[in-house]
Protein backbone atom coordinates (compact mmCIF):
# COMPACT_ATOMS: atom_id res chain seq x y z
CA UNK A 1 0.00 0.00 0.00
CA UNK A 2 2.03 3.09 -1.32
CA UNK A 3 -0.58 5.27 -0.27
CA UNK A 4 0.72 4.55 3.57
CA UNK A 5 3.88 6.18 2.99
CA UNK A 6 2.27 9.39 2.13
CA UNK A 7 -0.51 9.07 5.00
CA UNK A 8 1.60 7.92 7.45
CA UNK A 9 4.12 10.73 7.97
CA UNK A 10 1.16 13.43 7.34
CA UNK A 11 -0.65 11.69 10.30
CA UNK A 12 2.11 12.06 12.80
CA UNK A 13 2.54 15.68 11.65
CA UNK A 14 -0.56 16.10 12.31
CA UNK A 15 -0.89 14.71 15.97
CA UNK A 16 2.17 16.54 16.42
CA UNK A 17 0.85 19.35 15.85
CA UNK A 18 -2.54 19.12 17.59
CA UNK A 19 -0.40 17.97 20.49
CA UNK A 20 1.98 21.32 19.90
CA UNK A 21 -1.67 23.64 20.80
CA UNK A 22 -2.20 22.09 24.49
CA UNK A 23 -0.50 24.50 26.30
CA UNK A 24 2.88 23.87 28.56
CA UNK A 25 2.64 23.80 32.37
CA UNK A 26 5.09 26.90 31.90
CA UNK A 27 2.52 28.45 29.60
CA UNK A 28 -0.32 28.25 31.89
CA UNK A 29 1.40 29.24 34.48
CA UNK A 30 2.63 32.11 33.07
CA UNK A 31 -0.78 32.70 31.58
CA UNK A 32 -2.59 33.07 35.31
CA UNK A 33 -0.05 34.96 36.64
CA UNK A 34 -0.87 37.50 34.53
CA UNK A 35 -4.58 37.18 34.92
CA UNK A 36 -4.16 37.00 38.80
CA UNK A 37 -2.14 40.47 38.97
CA UNK A 38 -4.44 42.62 36.77
CA UNK A 39 -7.13 41.40 38.56
CA UNK A 40 -5.74 41.95 42.10
CA UNK A 41 -3.36 44.70 41.64
CA UNK A 42 -4.21 46.98 38.20
CA UNK A 43 -8.19 46.42 37.52
CA UNK A 44 -9.93 48.04 34.86
CA UNK A 45 -8.19 51.05 32.64
CA UNK A 46 -9.61 54.26 33.88
CA UNK A 47 -10.61 56.96 31.73
CA UNK A 48 -13.01 60.59 30.86
CA UNK A 49 -15.11 57.94 29.26
CA UNK A 50 -15.21 54.83 32.06
CA UNK A 51 -13.69 51.70 32.63
CA UNK A 52 -12.20 50.03 29.79
CA UNK A 53 -9.91 46.67 29.35
CA UNK A 54 -6.13 47.00 29.69
CA UNK A 55 -5.30 44.69 27.46
CA UNK A 56 -4.40 45.98 23.72
CA UNK A 57 -3.54 44.38 20.18
CA UNK A 58 0.21 45.68 20.48
CA UNK A 59 2.22 48.09 21.93
CA UNK A 60 3.41 51.53 19.41
CA UNK A 61 5.72 50.77 17.10
CA UNK A 62 8.34 52.68 19.00
CA UNK A 63 9.32 49.84 21.64
CA UNK A 64 9.87 47.57 18.76
CA UNK A 65 13.54 48.20 18.57
CA UNK A 66 13.79 47.39 22.47
CA UNK A 67 11.59 44.28 22.35
CA UNK A 68 14.32 42.88 20.09
CA UNK A 69 16.83 43.81 21.85
CA UNK A 70 14.89 42.16 24.92
CA UNK A 71 14.51 38.87 23.08
CA UNK A 72 11.48 38.84 21.25
CA UNK A 73 9.68 36.06 21.53
CA UNK A 74 5.56 34.99 20.61
CA UNK A 75 3.46 38.01 21.83
CA UNK A 76 1.14 36.56 24.76
CA UNK A 77 -0.02 39.75 25.74
CA UNK A 78 0.25 43.52 25.64
CA UNK A 79 -1.20 45.61 28.67
CA UNK A 80 -1.38 49.61 29.00
CA UNK A 81 -0.66 51.09 32.21
CA UNK A 82 -0.62 55.00 30.94
CA UNK A 83 -2.23 55.07 27.29
CA UNK A 84 0.49 56.46 24.42
CA UNK A 85 3.11 56.18 26.93
CA UNK A 86 3.61 52.81 29.72
CA UNK A 87 2.63 49.26 28.73
CA UNK A 88 3.62 45.72 29.98
CA UNK A 89 4.49 43.40 27.00
CA UNK A 90 4.58 39.46 27.87
CA UNK A 91 6.74 37.36 25.44
CA UNK A 92 6.42 33.39 25.67
CA UNK A 93 9.80 31.65 24.19
CA UNK A 94 9.46 29.93 20.53
CA UNK A 95 12.19 28.71 18.48
CA UNK A 96 13.30 32.19 17.60
CA UNK A 97 14.06 33.22 21.29
CA UNK A 98 15.23 31.35 24.63
CA UNK A 99 12.79 32.36 27.26
CA UNK A 100 9.64 33.81 28.50
CA UNK A 101 10.03 37.54 29.17
CA UNK A 102 7.66 40.19 31.18
CA UNK A 103 9.10 43.99 30.16
CA UNK A 104 7.47 47.24 31.22
CA UNK A 105 7.76 49.40 28.76
CA UNK A 106 8.22 53.34 29.52
CA UNK A 107 8.58 56.73 27.55
CA UNK A 108 11.15 59.02 28.78
CA UNK A 109 11.39 62.98 29.16
CA UNK A 110 15.03 64.21 28.13
CA UNK A 111 18.04 62.60 30.21
CA UNK A 112 19.73 64.34 32.77
CA UNK A 113 21.49 67.53 31.57
CA UNK A 114 25.50 67.41 31.91
CA UNK A 115 27.51 70.59 32.96
CA UNK A 116 29.21 72.21 30.45
CA UNK A 117 27.00 70.68 27.86
CA UNK A 118 24.62 72.48 25.80
CA UNK A 119 22.40 69.43 24.78
CA UNK A 120 22.07 66.10 26.55
CA UNK A 121 23.22 63.07 24.60
CA UNK A 122 21.39 60.44 23.64
CA UNK A 123 21.45 57.63 26.34
CA UNK A 124 22.23 54.01 25.97
CA UNK A 125 22.17 51.81 28.92
CA UNK A 126 22.06 48.54 29.90
CA UNK A 127 22.14 47.68 33.55
CA UNK A 128 22.00 43.76 34.08
CA UNK A 129 22.71 41.15 36.43
CA UNK A 130 26.07 40.40 37.48
CA UNK A 131 27.12 36.86 35.69
CA UNK A 132 28.30 34.11 38.03
CA UNK A 133 31.55 31.97 36.72
CA UNK A 134 31.60 28.87 38.11
CA UNK A 135 29.31 29.94 40.56
CA UNK A 136 31.01 33.17 41.89
CA UNK A 137 30.40 36.71 40.50
CA UNK A 138 32.71 37.62 37.87
CA UNK A 139 34.87 40.79 38.17
CA UNK A 140 32.16 43.88 37.47
CA UNK A 141 34.38 45.58 34.64
CA UNK A 142 31.05 47.90 33.98
CA UNK A 143 30.49 51.80 35.00
CA UNK A 144 31.64 51.91 38.57
CA UNK A 145 29.61 53.13 41.35
CA UNK A 146 31.76 53.51 44.41
CA UNK A 147 30.17 55.00 46.77
CA UNK A 148 27.01 52.44 46.22
CA UNK A 149 28.79 48.62 46.60
CA UNK A 150 25.63 46.91 47.10
CA UNK A 151 24.71 47.59 43.74
CA UNK A 152 27.71 47.14 42.44
CA UNK A 153 28.23 43.61 43.66
CA UNK A 154 24.65 42.90 41.99
CA UNK A 155 24.51 44.38 38.89
CA UNK A 156 27.28 44.98 35.92
CA UNK A 157 26.39 48.99 34.25
CA UNK A 158 27.11 49.35 30.55
CA UNK A 159 26.35 52.98 28.48
CA UNK A 160 27.21 54.99 26.12
CA UNK A 161 28.24 57.86 28.17
CA UNK A 162 29.46 57.62 31.65
CA UNK A 163 28.79 60.75 33.64
CA UNK A 164 25.13 60.83 31.70
CA UNK A 165 24.57 56.70 32.86
CA UNK A 166 25.40 58.14 36.03
CA UNK A 167 23.51 60.99 36.51
CA UNK A 168 20.40 58.86 35.60
CA UNK A 169 20.92 56.33 38.06
CA UNK A 170 20.62 57.78 41.20
CA UNK A 171 21.43 56.54 44.40
CA UNK A 172 17.10 56.34 45.16
CA UNK A 173 16.63 54.12 41.42
CA UNK A 174 19.58 52.36 42.58
CA UNK A 175 18.30 51.45 45.94
CA UNK A 176 14.88 50.57 44.03
CA UNK A 177 16.46 48.37 41.53
CA UNK A 178 18.20 46.32 44.50
CA UNK A 179 14.34 45.35 45.33
CA UNK A 180 14.70 43.02 41.68
CA UNK A 181 18.13 41.95 41.33
CA UNK A 182 17.19 39.62 38.67
CA UNK A 183 15.88 42.36 36.41
CA UNK A 184 17.72 43.66 33.53
CA UNK A 185 17.26 47.57 32.77
CA UNK A 186 17.44 49.07 28.89
CA UNK A 187 17.61 52.42 27.86
CA UNK A 188 17.29 53.21 24.64
CA UNK A 189 17.08 56.93 23.79
CA UNK A 190 13.97 58.30 24.42
CA UNK A 191 12.41 54.69 25.92
CA UNK A 192 12.99 52.16 28.94
CA UNK A 193 12.51 48.56 29.65
CA UNK A 194 12.91 46.91 32.62
CA UNK A 195 12.47 43.06 32.05
CA UNK A 196 12.39 39.57 34.13
CA UNK A 197 12.92 36.59 32.21
CA UNK A 198 11.44 33.16 33.04
CA UNK A 199 8.45 32.56 35.01
CA UNK A 200 7.32 34.80 38.14
CA UNK A 201 4.10 35.23 40.27
CA UNK A 202 1.99 38.23 40.33
CA UNK A 203 3.96 39.24 43.22
CA UNK A 204 7.39 39.09 41.47
CA UNK A 205 5.35 41.02 38.48
CA UNK A 206 3.70 43.86 41.12
CA UNK A 207 7.68 44.48 42.30
CA UNK A 208 8.91 45.04 38.56
CA UNK A 209 6.27 47.68 38.18
CA UNK A 210 6.69 48.67 41.21
CA UNK A 211 10.61 49.65 40.75
CA UNK A 212 9.89 50.67 36.96
CA UNK A 213 7.10 53.14 38.49
CA UNK A 214 10.23 54.81 40.30
CA UNK A 215 11.89 55.04 36.88
CA UNK A 216 9.36 56.21 35.25
CA UNK A 217 8.34 59.32 38.48
CA UNK A 218 12.18 60.09 37.95
CA UNK A 219 12.35 60.23 34.17
CA UNK A 220 8.96 59.95 32.27
CA UNK A 221 7.70 61.53 29.67
CA UNK A 222 4.91 62.67 31.63
CA UNK A 223 4.64 63.69 35.79
CA UNK A 224 1.55 60.29 36.10
CA UNK A 225 2.29 57.23 37.99
CA UNK A 226 2.06 53.80 36.07
CA UNK A 227 -0.63 52.88 37.95
CA UNK A 228 -2.61 55.64 37.05
CA UNK A 229 -4.83 58.15 39.47
CA UNK A 230 -4.50 56.01 42.03
CA UNK A 231 -0.95 56.34 42.39
CA UNK A 232 -1.18 60.08 43.34
CA UNK A 233 -3.15 58.41 46.63
CA UNK A 234 -0.67 58.48 48.88
CA UNK A 235 -0.98 57.57 52.26
CA UNK A 236 -0.07 60.03 54.82
CA UNK A 237 3.23 58.99 56.58
CA UNK A 238 5.42 60.71 59.37
CA UNK A 239 7.82 63.26 58.11
CA UNK A 240 10.79 60.97 60.09
CA UNK A 241 9.88 58.00 57.47
CA UNK A 242 12.21 56.42 54.78
CA UNK A 243 10.97 58.10 51.29
CA UNK A 244 9.99 55.02 49.16
CA UNK A 245 11.75 54.57 45.53
CA UNK A 246 7.99 54.42 44.63
CA UNK A 247 5.59 56.86 45.51
CA UNK A 248 2.34 54.14 44.85
CA UNK A 249 3.95 51.26 46.88
CA UNK A 250 1.92 51.76 50.03
CA UNK A 251 -1.08 51.53 48.41
CA UNK A 252 -0.28 49.16 45.78
CA UNK A 253 0.68 46.69 49.09
CA UNK A 254 -2.41 47.87 50.43
CA UNK A 255 -4.92 46.36 47.81
CA UNK A 256 -2.28 43.57 47.33
CA UNK A 257 -3.04 42.57 51.14
CA UNK A 258 -7.02 43.05 50.81
CA UNK A 259 -7.38 41.05 48.03
CA UNK A 260 -5.48 38.12 49.55
CA UNK A 261 -7.21 38.83 52.79
CA UNK A 262 -10.56 39.05 50.58
CA UNK A 263 -8.73 35.43 48.87
CA UNK A 264 -8.28 33.26 51.87
CA UNK A 265 -11.92 34.15 53.25
CA UNK A 266 -13.95 32.74 50.61
CA UNK A 267 -11.57 29.86 50.38
CA UNK A 268 -12.55 29.08 53.80
CA UNK A 269 -15.94 29.20 53.19
CA UNK A 270 -17.55 25.45 54.06
CA UNK A 271 -19.10 23.82 50.86
CA UNK A 272 -22.45 23.18 50.96
CA UNK A 273 -23.81 19.40 51.36
CA UNK A 274 -25.50 19.28 47.99
CA UNK A 275 -21.90 20.64 46.31
CA UNK A 276 -20.19 18.47 48.21
CA UNK A 277 -22.63 14.91 47.23
CA UNK A 278 -22.44 16.03 43.47
CA UNK A 279 -18.81 15.77 43.77
CA UNK A 280 -18.69 12.27 45.50
CA UNK A 281 -21.02 11.16 42.39
CA UNK A 282 -19.10 12.30 40.01
CA UNK A 283 -16.20 10.62 41.54
CA UNK A 284 -18.07 7.15 42.23
CA UNK A 285 -19.23 7.41 38.84
CA UNK A 286 -15.48 7.26 37.63
CA UNK A 287 -15.21 3.53 39.98
CA UNK A 288 -18.96 1.98 38.49
CA UNK A 289 -17.51 2.69 34.82
CA UNK A 290 -14.18 1.18 35.87
CA UNK A 291 -16.00 -1.91 37.52
CA UNK A 292 -18.26 -2.26 35.00
CA UNK A 293 -15.74 -2.35 31.72
CA UNK A 294 -13.70 -4.73 34.13
CA UNK A 295 -17.03 -7.22 34.37
CA UNK A 296 -17.54 -7.07 30.62
CA UNK A 297 -13.85 -8.02 29.80
CA UNK A 298 -14.28 -10.86 32.54
CA UNK A 299 -17.46 -12.17 30.61
CA UNK A 300 -19.52 -12.06 33.89
CA UNK A 301 -22.42 -11.04 31.84
CA UNK A 302 -23.98 -13.52 30.11
CA UNK A 303 -25.38 -11.62 27.72
CA UNK A 304 -21.93 -10.25 26.08
CA UNK A 305 -19.18 -12.97 25.22
CA UNK A 306 -18.13 -11.87 21.42
CA UNK A 307 -15.61 -14.38 19.73
CA UNK A 308 -13.18 -11.28 19.62
CA UNK A 309 -13.11 -11.25 23.03
CA UNK A 310 -13.81 -14.87 23.87
CA UNK A 311 -13.03 -18.47 22.37
CA UNK A 312 -17.05 -18.89 21.92
CA UNK A 313 -16.93 -22.02 20.38
CA UNK A 314 -16.14 -23.70 24.17
CA UNK A 315 -18.06 -21.23 26.18
CA UNK A 316 -20.97 -21.46 28.57
CA UNK A 317 -23.04 -18.66 29.01
CA UNK A 318 -24.10 -19.03 32.23
CA UNK A 319 -20.51 -19.72 33.33
CA UNK A 320 -17.86 -16.58 33.53
CA UNK A 321 -14.43 -17.86 32.18
CA UNK A 322 -15.77 -20.98 30.24
CA UNK A 323 -13.31 -21.35 27.24
CA UNK A 324 -10.99 -18.05 28.41
CA UNK A 325 -9.88 -15.46 26.19
CA UNK A 326 -8.83 -14.53 22.68
CA UNK A 327 -5.45 -12.42 22.38
CA UNK A 328 -7.61 -9.15 22.08
CA UNK A 329 -9.63 -10.31 25.15
CA UNK A 330 -7.14 -10.59 27.45
CA UNK A 331 -5.89 -7.39 26.18
CA UNK A 332 -9.19 -5.73 27.00
CA UNK A 333 -9.54 -6.72 30.28
CA UNK A 334 -5.71 -5.52 31.29
CA UNK A 335 -7.17 -2.10 29.88
CA UNK A 336 -10.02 -2.20 31.66
CA UNK A 337 -8.25 -3.18 34.94
CA UNK A 338 -5.97 -0.51 34.24
CA UNK A 339 -8.19 2.31 34.18
CA UNK A 340 -9.58 1.02 37.51
CA UNK A 341 -6.22 1.04 39.47
CA UNK A 342 -5.06 3.89 37.54
CA UNK A 343 -8.42 6.08 38.40
CA UNK A 344 -8.09 4.87 41.85
CA UNK A 345 -4.23 5.52 42.49
CA UNK A 346 -4.60 9.02 40.82
CA UNK A 347 -7.66 10.11 42.73
CA UNK A 348 -5.37 9.10 45.97
CA UNK A 349 -2.47 11.17 44.14
CA UNK A 350 -5.02 14.20 44.03
CA UNK A 351 -6.31 13.88 46.97
CA UNK A 352 -3.00 14.00 48.89
CA UNK A 353 -1.62 16.74 46.82
CA UNK A 354 -4.33 19.45 46.19
CA UNK A 355 -7.55 17.88 48.36
CA UNK A 356 -9.03 17.66 45.64
CA UNK A 357 -10.44 14.61 43.55
CA UNK A 358 -11.84 15.08 40.07
CA UNK A 359 -15.09 15.96 41.02
CA UNK A 360 -13.96 18.39 43.83
CA UNK A 361 -11.99 20.06 41.40
CA UNK A 362 -14.74 20.26 38.89
CA UNK A 363 -17.57 21.69 40.98
CA UNK A 364 -15.18 24.06 43.09
CA UNK A 365 -13.98 22.12 46.64
CA UNK A 366 -11.33 21.21 48.45
CA UNK A 367 -10.25 19.16 51.55
CA UNK A 368 -8.47 20.92 54.10
CA UNK A 369 -7.48 20.08 57.62
CA UNK A 370 -8.88 21.58 61.12
CA UNK A 371 -5.69 22.24 62.24
CA UNK A 372 -4.46 24.60 59.16
CA UNK A 373 -1.98 22.34 58.52
CA UNK A 374 -0.99 20.95 54.82
CA UNK A 375 -2.62 17.78 53.68
CA UNK A 376 -1.27 14.56 53.58
CA UNK A 377 -1.42 10.52 53.06
CA UNK A 378 -2.81 10.10 56.00
CA UNK A 379 -5.32 12.60 56.77
CA UNK A 380 -6.48 12.97 53.12
CA UNK A 381 -6.64 9.34 51.71
CA UNK A 382 -5.92 6.47 54.40
CA UNK A 383 -8.79 8.15 57.05
CA UNK A 384 -10.67 9.85 54.58
CA UNK A 385 -11.80 7.15 52.08
CA UNK A 386 -9.42 4.11 51.93
CA UNK A 387 -10.74 3.19 55.65
CA UNK A 388 -14.56 2.92 54.16
CA UNK A 389 -13.05 1.40 50.71
CA UNK A 390 -11.70 -1.43 52.86
CA UNK A 391 -15.56 -2.77 53.80
CA UNK A 392 -16.65 -4.09 50.15
CA UNK A 393 -13.09 -4.63 49.09
CA UNK A 394 -12.89 -6.67 52.00
CA UNK A 395 -16.71 -8.57 51.13
CA UNK A 396 -15.32 -9.13 47.98
CA UNK A 397 -12.28 -10.83 48.95
CA UNK A 398 -14.25 -12.91 51.55
CA UNK A 399 -16.20 -14.33 48.20
CA UNK A 400 -13.31 -14.64 46.29
CA UNK A 401 -11.94 -16.79 48.87
CA UNK A 402 -14.79 -18.89 48.92
CA UNK A 403 -13.84 -20.61 45.41
CA UNK A 404 -10.05 -20.07 45.78
CA UNK A 405 -8.74 -16.59 46.02
CA UNK A 406 -7.19 -15.31 43.12
CA UNK A 407 -6.57 -12.03 41.12
CA UNK A 408 -8.91 -13.94 38.93
CA UNK A 409 -11.94 -14.62 41.87
CA UNK A 410 -11.36 -11.11 43.09
CA UNK A 411 -11.82 -9.03 40.28
CA UNK A 412 -15.50 -11.15 39.64
CA UNK A 413 -16.31 -10.92 42.91
CA UNK A 414 -16.64 -6.88 42.85
CA UNK A 415 -19.94 -6.59 40.56
CA UNK A 416 -21.62 -8.79 42.24
CA UNK A 417 -24.57 -7.93 44.55
CA UNK A 418 -23.34 -8.10 48.05
CA UNK A 419 -20.27 -5.82 47.01
CA UNK A 420 -22.48 -3.25 45.50
CA UNK A 421 -25.19 -3.15 48.36
CA UNK A 422 -22.33 -3.13 50.96
CA UNK A 423 -21.03 0.00 48.79
CA UNK A 424 -24.03 1.06 48.91
CA UNK A 425 -24.94 1.07 52.69
CA UNK A 426 -21.40 2.72 53.14
CA UNK A 427 -21.94 5.64 50.41
CA UNK A 428 -25.73 6.39 52.42
CA UNK A 429 -24.82 6.48 55.84
CA UNK A 430 -21.50 9.12 54.47
CA UNK A 431 -24.38 10.66 52.81
CA UNK A 432 -26.42 11.53 55.19
CA UNK A 433 -23.87 12.59 57.72
CA UNK A 434 -22.96 15.20 55.09
CA UNK A 435 -26.09 16.14 55.26
CA UNK A 436 -26.58 16.26 58.79
CA UNK A 437 -23.40 19.15 58.52
CA UNK A 438 -19.79 17.26 58.73
CA UNK A 439 -19.70 14.00 57.36
CA UNK A 440 -18.14 10.75 59.66
CA UNK A 441 -15.27 10.39 57.50
CA UNK A 442 -14.46 14.27 58.28
CA UNK A 443 -14.66 13.93 62.34
CA UNK A 444 -12.48 10.87 61.90
CA UNK A 445 -9.60 12.29 59.65
CA UNK A 446 -10.09 15.96 61.29
CA UNK A 447 -10.81 17.34 57.96
CA UNK A 448 -13.02 19.89 56.22
CA UNK A 449 -14.17 20.47 52.89
CA UNK A 450 -14.01 24.17 52.02
CA UNK A 451 -15.15 26.18 48.52
CA UNK A 452 -12.77 27.01 45.98
CA UNK A 453 -13.20 28.32 42.16
CA UNK A 454 -14.63 25.39 40.25
CA UNK A 455 -12.37 23.78 37.26
CA UNK A 456 -12.39 26.14 34.14
CA UNK A 457 -10.39 26.28 30.84
CA UNK A 458 -8.01 28.41 30.39
CA UNK A 459 -8.98 31.61 28.28
CA UNK A 460 -8.22 30.80 24.66
CA UNK A 461 -6.64 34.09 23.95
CA UNK A 462 -5.27 36.41 26.50
CA UNK A 463 -5.25 39.99 25.15
CA UNK A 464 -8.12 41.38 22.76
CA UNK A 465 -10.70 39.36 20.88
CA UNK A 466 -9.69 36.56 18.13
CA UNK A 467 -7.69 33.71 17.99
CA UNK A 468 -4.46 34.00 21.06
CA UNK A 469 -1.32 34.55 19.13
CA UNK A 470 0.48 32.11 20.25
CA UNK A 471 -1.56 29.07 19.03
CA UNK A 472 -1.74 31.40 15.59
CA UNK A 473 1.92 31.25 15.31
CA UNK A 474 1.98 27.43 15.88
CA UNK A 475 -0.64 27.09 13.31
CA UNK A 476 0.82 28.70 11.01
CA UNK A 477 4.22 27.54 11.30
CA UNK A 478 2.58 23.78 11.61
CA UNK A 479 0.00 23.91 9.02
CA UNK A 480 3.23 25.92 6.36
CA UNK A 481 5.30 23.02 7.23
CA UNK A 482 2.40 20.35 6.47
CA UNK A 483 1.33 21.63 2.51
CA UNK A 484 5.19 22.02 1.66
CA UNK A 485 5.36 17.95 2.78
CA UNK A 486 1.77 17.59 0.70
CA UNK A 487 3.14 19.50 -2.39
CA UNK A 488 6.40 17.68 -2.38
CA UNK A 489 4.75 14.27 -1.91
CA UNK A 490 1.98 14.85 -4.68
CA UNK A 491 4.63 15.94 -7.34
CA UNK A 492 7.13 12.52 -6.21
CA UNK A 493 3.94 10.52 -7.07
CA UNK A 494 3.58 11.80 -10.33
CA UNK A 495 7.15 12.28 -11.30
CA UNK A 496 7.20 7.98 -10.33
CA UNK A 497 3.90 7.68 -12.38
CA UNK A 498 5.96 9.24 -14.94
CA UNK A 499 3.32 12.14 -15.50
CA UNK A 500 5.97 14.59 -14.99
CA UNK A 501 9.90 14.71 -15.53
CA UNK A 502 12.28 16.43 -13.60
CA UNK A 503 16.17 16.41 -14.08
CA UNK A 504 17.82 15.59 -10.88
CA UNK A 505 15.14 12.92 -9.89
Amino acid sequence: MPWLWFAGPLLFMLIALLVSLWPTNEERFLRRAVERWMDDVLGPLRTSKGKRSRRVKQVPPVFNRLLEAIGGGTRLTDIVLVPKQAYVAVRFGDALSASNHVSVLCKLGPPPALKGKKKAPRLELTCRPLPLVDGKPAENTGIQFSDDRDFADLFLVEGNHVDTVRAFLTRELRDALLEVPDAWLRVDGDVLALTLYGYHDPDALDELVGVADALYAEWGATEDSLFGDEGDEREETPATATKEPSHYRSRRKGKKAAAKRTAATVEQEPASPRLRVLAGAIDVAFYVVGIFFVALTLGTFAWFHPALLFNSPDLHVTEAWQGGWTTKGFGAFVAAETFLVGTFVYQAYLSTHDGQTIGKRLLGAKVVREDGKPLDFLHGVLLRSWIFSVIPLGVAAFLAKRTGFSARTFFEAIPTVPVFGVAALVLGAITVSISMGSGVHDRIARTKVVSTAPFAFEPVQLGVKGLDPVIANRLRYGLGFMAVFVILNVLAAFIDQGKLSFPLY
